[in-house]
């Protein structure tokens, strides 16, 4: 009996099955007697794997290599025959530019102007009372510039911004059950004087159910301060009484 050779041994629950390439069920054809069959499709996979590696860099050098002469036209089932690779292969390797603009486009960079539109929305937000959790920005940016940015950009505009802003984690905290202005008052009281005689009697509300899943279902998040208030931020409000 052949001997196993032991680099190849891998151990698996696949079946030969329907997903195969040509390179492996050649090879795996070739191997047929000559190692153990337990071997032959973990081998096959291997080496199939790596001939169509190799295959790949060889279109895509060849590929290279004509473009640099000036020559953009050769039909891929030409360039297939010279590199003694399959179509697939040639139409795989001739669209990775085009994927890799269009990749480029959805994690555009902002300008410096953009940035600092970006940072100033931040810095007003929290003035506003609304810090910016770090999830809305992607979409604040595309909001604002019609740019698609990645899920780590605010990371690393946060980093670039270090000075200014800070990242912070906040736990969910609730906000009192009562807040009034002080022009919601005022009109109350001229409102009493105007319309009501003697003293009014006065109805209180218990509504400590009210929102009691906004506060259940909160969870830790990410938001942007100010630099200056890094230390002091350690909540984002829960209004239970907005359901």
């Amino acid at each position: 009996m052949p001997k196993e050779n032991s680099n190849f041994r891998k151990v698996s629950a696949r079946k030969k099955g329907p997903f195969r390439t040509a390179p492996q069920e050649r090879i795996e054809e070739l191997l047929q007697g000559q190692i153990a069959e337990v071997d032959s499709w973990d081998i096959a996979d291997k080496l199939g794997k790596l001939t169509e590696n190799t295959l790949s860099n060889l279109v895509r050098k060849v590929m290279n290599q004509l473009k640099r002469g000036g020559i953009l036209n050769i039909h891929s089932n030409t360039i297939a025959e010279i590199c003694h690779a399959s179509e697939a292969i040639v139409s795989r390797i001739s669209h990775e530019d085009e994927r890799k603009t269009d990749e480029k486009k959805k994690t555009q960079k902002l300008d410096e102007a953009q940035e600092n539109a970006i940072l100033a929305y931040a810095i007003l937000e929290w003035i506003d009372g609304k810090a910016l959790q770090m999830a809305e920005i992607p979409s604040i940016v595309k909001e604002l510039f019609d740019i698609e940015v990645s899920r780590m950009w605010p990371r690393y505009f946060a980093s670039r911004h270090k000075e200014e802003i800070s990242i912070v984690k906040c736990e969910p905290g609730e906000y009192g059950r009562m807040r009034v202005e002080e022009t919601d008052i005022r009109k109350y009281l001229d409102d009493l004087d105007e319309h009501v005689e003697g003293v009014p009697a006065c109805l209180v509300l218990n509504a400590d159910e009210c929102g009691v899943w906004n506060f259940g279902d909160a969870e830790n998040k990410l938001f942007i301060v100010p630099f200056s208030m890094r230390d002091s931020t350690k909540k984002y409000g829960i209004d239970r009484s907005e359901t």
